[in-house]
């Protein structure tokens, strides 16, 4: 659509998926409940296990709502009449353990494409398979699998980690002892006891949904290719297992930024999402390959027509970058990640315009909450 001097255009697909816009209705669904049961005094206080999704604007909002952050290592904090909301991500076994142990009310907003990973995971390792995982060692979803996986398993984040598990595999036994110092992949990567010694012979292929799914598959060829340079002959399934476990949605988006950009030939892309959801940084590395492309958390990092707050894509931290809008006309492409608010869009398309009509910095109530951004 035309406006005020810019071109603006969204991505056919993008914001809330379904198993996103399910997890935030139970959650304030279990508010609305959760008040009324303690008028009554039927109930004590009401948790959220750490982030309902990685989306700052909602997480606040359920807390002023009423629903407290918990961490996990706050368990024993609980009362047997408190209520924990579960997050879209899932959580670990031992987490759950400890909640029925408790017997406190759980209100379980996992979404069921996590869980379709779960079966797999503990198939392929029941066979007598170790596990690889191709994920973010540190994220909730991966952390929730990999506490499923009875033996040995490891975590490969991008294709660099599993060229190295594919020349561990080629390699074989042949490098004795200094294998394990070679392959150096951080503990935290590797559980159940494995081994790249005794373990690089066999294995079962799973994904965290929210990964680049050409990078999934990308991993997959590389290490079917090296266990048959290994063997000598195809692998056959007692010895090599897959099961590509991408969340529909997370693809749906992946798809439709790629189209947008091609189609529409933006001068600058915005993609919007919390700077810690997986899917939403994937969807700035692709739109980063073809474009200029600004990763925000929401309207609130756009601090003017002079600077604006982004996350640069492999960055850790978020930096203030000047001189980021174009001057209009100019054609600017908008995607977000699958845990931001249709209204967040909405709101941020509205800035833009009022941007190109007056090239104001926004006020501070208007550019977002000052506890959680600090402006420079």
């Amino acid at each position: 659509m035309a406006q005020a001097g810019y071109d603006i255009r969204t991505a056919r697909a993008m914001g809330f998926c379904d198993g996103v816009k399910e997890a935030v209705r139970k959650a304030k669904l279990a508010s609305a409940r959760h008040a009324e049961a303690r008028r009554q005094g039927r109930a004590g206080r009401l948790f959220l296990l750490g982030q309902i999704i990685h989306n700052p604007r909602v997480n606040r909002e359920l807390r002023e709502s009423g629903i407290e952050p918990l961490d996990a290592a706050e368990l024993g904090q609980l009362q047997r009449e408190d209520w924990v909301i579960v997050p879209a991500f899932g959580a670990p076994v031992p987490v759950y353990e400890t909640l029925q142990r408790i017997g406190c009310t759980v209100i379980d907003t996992t979404c069921g494409w996590v869980k379709r990973v779960w079966a797999p995971a503990q198939r392929f390792s029941g066979a007598g398979l170790p596990v690889v995982i191709h994920g973010k060692p540190d994220h909730e979803e991966t952390l929730a699998t990999r506490s499923r996986i009875p033996g040995p398993h490891l975590v490969v984040s991008n294709i660099e980690e599993a060229s190295r598990l594919a020349e561990a595999i080629r390699r074989g036994s042949d490098a004795k002892g200094e294998q394990a110092a070679w392959f150096n992949l951080p503990k935290e990567k590797t559980g159940g006891r494995f081994d790249p010694s005794v373990h690089l012979d066999r294995m079962g292929l799973v994904n965290q949904t929210t990964m680049l799914s050409s990078e999934s598959r990308a991993i997959e060829r590389m290490l079917e290719s090296a266990l048959r340079q290994r063997l000598g002959a195809p692998p056959g399934p007692e010895r090599f297992q897959s099961l590509g476990t991408f969340c529909p949605a997370t693809q749906e988006r992946q798809d439709a930024v790629r189209t947008l950009i091609e189609e529409f030939e933006p001068d600058l892309m915005l993609v919007i999402g919390g700077f810690n959801s997986s899917n939403t940084g994937h969807l700035a590395r692709i739109a980063s390959e073809r474009v200029r492309t600004f990763h925000i958390r929401d309207r609130g990092d756009l601090i003017g027509r002079a600077r604006i707050r982004h996350l640069p894509v492999g960055a850790r931290e978020p930096v203030i970058e000047a001189n980021w809008l174009p001057q209009p006309p100019a054609r600017i492409g908008i995607t977000a990640g699958a845990s931001t608010p249709d209204e967040e869009i909405a709101a941020l398309i509205e800035m833009l315009e009022s941007l190109a009509e007056t090239g104001a910095r926004p006020s501070r109530s208007e550019a977002g909450n000052e506890e959680e951004r600090p402006w420079p």
